[in-house]
Order: structure tokens, then C-alpha cells, then sequence
């Protein structure tokens, strides 16, 4: 496996950045909530007065998004830093309830 080198990290971070920003406004703030905060889908739902189900499609919906703008060759690079799915983020040890 080729190493990265540190330039090319962070152009691959900037690129996810950008494009979590350009998420849909709810869609963005539950998808920061659950994986740059490691918040529960439980505490996201309390916290944004909305169902569980409702922050789990939205993060969903997030990483469908992302997976299609960013394309192929970014969907290791989203596993590394958010984990397979939602609810299982690699950098958080949150766990969904």
C-alpha cells in the first residue's frame, strides 16, 4: 500500500470539507453533529427536536452525497475518517442508540 504524503492528506481533507459545506443546511448540521462531534443519533435528536430515524436519513443522505460528488476514489478516504456507515465512525467512539 502506497503511503500519502502529508500535502495530499490535506488536499483530500479540504476537498471532503468543501463538500460537507455545501450539504444541505440540516443535512450539514446533523452530519457535524454525529462525526466531527461524535454527538448520538440520540443526543442529535434531543438536541435538534427531531426523530432518531430523521438524523439517521440525514446521514445518510450525507454520505450519499458526498460519495457522489466526491467520487470513487474518495470512498476509502471517507471510511478512514468516518468509518462504513453511519452510526460506526472510526474517529469517534460514540455509538449509536
Amino acid at each position: 500500500m502506497e503511503e500519502l504524503d502529508p500535502p495530499l492528506i490535506n488536499q483530500l481533507i479540504s476537498k471532503v470539507t468543501q463538500e460537507i459545506k455545501k450539504l444541505p443546511p440540516k443535512c450539514q448540521a446533523i452530519f457535524v453533529l454525529s462525526k466531527k462531534d461524535g454527538l448520538t443519533n440520540k443526543e442529535i435528536s434531543e438536541y435538534m427536536e427531531v426523530s432518531v430515524k430523521t438524523v439517521e436519513a440525514h446521514i445518510t443522505n450525507a454520505f450519499e452525497i458526498l460519495r457522489e460528488k466526491l467520487g470513487e476514489e474518495y470512498s476509502s478516504f471517507l471510511f478512514l475518517l468516518f468509518g462504513k456507515y453511519q452510526g460506526n465512525p472510526v474517529i469517534s467512539s460514540s455509538t449509536t442508540k
